[in-house]
């Protein structure tokens, strides 16, 4: 995410655009197309486009640190390792009644 929005960014800051708006929705766009392409993450490389929202083949997760060195889970989607069979590519996160899709 974070190559993606500093990429969209980098348009905000030309002589020619430098009083539009950041939109939320060309982050999005940008994640669409072209996507993330073999961006070098801890479980290797990862790519993300309009077909592939959550990784078909590797998990995903973003995690909140904490200052005791304890660390929550946010979020977990693709191929999860600790899954039941069956459910191992899970497209939402969140808890029951506030789930949202693996974007």
């Amino acid at each position: 995410m974070s190559e993606v929005i500093n990429s969209v960014y980098a348009q905000y800051k030309t002589p020619q655009n430098s009083n539009a708006p950041f939109q939320p929705t060309d982050v999005y766009a940008r994640l669409s197309n072209p996507g993330v392409q073999n961006f070098s993450g801890a479980s290797g490389l990862l790519s993300l486009d309009s077909r592939h929202k959550s990784p078909p083949n590797k998990a995903v997760y973003v995690l909140e640190p904490h200052m005791d060195k304890s660390v929550t889970t946010l979020m977990a989607c693709g191929l999860l390792p600790d899954q039941p069979p069956g459910r191992n590519n899970p497209t939402t996160w969140g808890r029951p009644g506030k789930m949202r899709p693996c974007l």
